[in-house]
């Protein structure tokens, strides 16, 4: 240690009490200590038991859940789409007047910055239609987004307690898909083919195949909303819903 400028102050036993240079910023500890006696003395020289000890690693549900994500990722910026991550705070007006993600549910700030960013998202809709304003008003009109993230929700009936204070609220993870403009430019021998609706379904369908989900296991229900002027619903035979798709109003 004298040899290191770490000064031995005080012997008990086997315990020293040292006084470490100021410049050596990497000792903080004792093990940084043990580290400098090891490199010195020789690594090779330090007798390990035949014994090994280790911690197997399990995949948890959030690995699972990451694991997801690269894959949809994956499948989707390879067939053409960029992906976009906008803000989870969003304006209030949005919900206003709405059956389907009424005002109500809306997490509310408690200080809010301004009345565009004053709530919680409840659909990644309106972000990805913020994103494709944006492009558009920039001269770039054909555009192939998509965008995972948290959407969150408060239900005005559940009350919080002590035991659960959150119970009122839900935060859940989406998919949001948007394509807009032509799929294919004009050239010198081909016209510019505009994106329809049902490009949208194909990559939807894709997705879920990728996904190990088999479109023949699906039902699929044609509708309209307040958001979607026609719509298709996704569900699976036993009646959960995986998705919606159309075109907006």
């Amino acid at each position: 240690l004298n040899a290191l400028d770490v000064k031995v102050v005080s012997r008990e036993g086997e315990v020293l009490q040292v006084a470490v240079p100021p410049y050596r910023v990497d000792v903080q500890r004792e093990a940084d200590l043990i580290e400098d006696v090891l490199r010195v003395y020789g690594y090779n020289n330090i007798e390990f038991d035949n014994t090994l000890h280790a911690t197997l690693s399990y995949k948890t549900f959030t690995d699972s859940a990451n694991d997801l994500r690269e894959l949809i990722s994956n499948q989707l910026t390879a067939v053409g789409f960029n992906e976009i991550l906008n803000n989870s705070l969003t304006a209030e007006s949005y919900y206003e007047g709405l059956t389907q993600y009424p005002a109500a549910n809306c997490v509310k700030l408690l200080n809010p910055l301004s009345n565009d960013l004053c709530v919680m998202r409840q659909t990644l809709l309106y972000g990805g239609l913020e994103s494709l304003s944006h492009n558009i008003n920039r001269k770039a009109s054909s555009l192939a987004l998509y965008e995972i993230g948290n959407c969150y929700s408060r239900n005005p009936e559940k009350e919080s307690t002590a035991e659960n204070p959150l119970a009122p609220y839900a935060e859940e993870l989406h998919l949001g898909i948007w394509m807009t403009g032509d799929k294919t430019a004009a050239s010198w021998n081909t016209k510019a083919e505009p994106v329809t609706v049902f490009d949208l379904k194909a990559v939807v369908l894709n997705v879920l195949r990728r996904l190990g989900i088999d479109a023949r296991t699906l039902d699929m229900t044609q509708a309209s909303d307040e958001i979607f002027a026609a719509k298709l619903d996704i569900l699976t035979k036993a009646g959960k819903p995986l998705g919606s798709l159309g075109m907006l109003r």
